[in-house]
C-alpha cells in the first residue's frame, strides 16, 4: 500500500508539473527542484500510434509531454487521470511491483536493452535512493505475455 500510495503521489506531481502550459527554465535555484521524469527508450517512429501530440482517447490537442515522451502514447491529463485507476488503461506500476507480479527479469524491463519504455521520477521515500522507474501496466502484461 506504501508502494501504491507513493506511485499515486508520484503522478499527482508530474501531472501538477505537466500541466503547465509553458515550463519554466531552470535556474541555479531551482534546479533541482524541477527535476522532471526522463524517458529511458527509444523514441517511437513518427505515424506511430499515439504520437501525433493528440489525445488518443479524446482527440484533444492538449497532451502532456512527459506521459508521451516516457511512453509513446499522446493522452491529456484528463484521460490519463480517469484511466490510472486499478484495471485502467493508463495504470502504472513500479519497476519491482512489475518484477514481482508479471516475473520479468531486469534485462526484460530496461529500455535500452530492448525492453519497456519507463518513466523515471526522483525516489519519493528518499533522495538517495535511486529514482523510480513506473511501467504502463499494459504494456509490461503485453511483454509478459509475448
Amino acid at each position: 500500500l506504501d508502494e501504491e500510495r507513493s506511485v499515486e503521489d508520484a503522478l499527482a506531481a508530474m501531472a501538477q508539473r505537466g500541466a503547465r502550459s509553458a515550463p519554466e527554465p531552470p535556474t541555479a535555484g531551482n534546479a533541482a527542484a524541477t527535476a522532471e521524469p526522463q524517458p529511458t527508450a527509444r523514441t517511437p517512429a513518427a505515424g506511430s500510434p499515439g504520437t501525433s501530440g493528440a489525445c488518443v482517447d479524446c482527440s484533444s490537442g492538449r497532451a502532456q509531454p512527459k506521459f508521451r515522451e516516457a511512453f509513446g502514447l499522446s493522452v491529456c491529463y484528463d484521460c490519463q487521470r480517469a484511466g490510472r485507476g486499478e484495471g485502467g488503461r493508463y495504470q502504472v506500476l513500479s519497476k519491482s511491483r512489475a518484477k514481482d507480479e508479471y516475473l520479468l527479469s531486469d534485462r526484460q524491463l530496461d529500455g535500452e536493452r530492448g525492453g519497456l519504455r519507463s518513466m523515471r521520477l526522483p525516489n519519493p521515500n528518499d533522495a538517495r535512493y535511486g529514482d523510480m522507474r513506473l511501467y504502463l501496466r499494459r504494456q509490461v502484461e503485453e511483454l509478459a505475455l509475448a
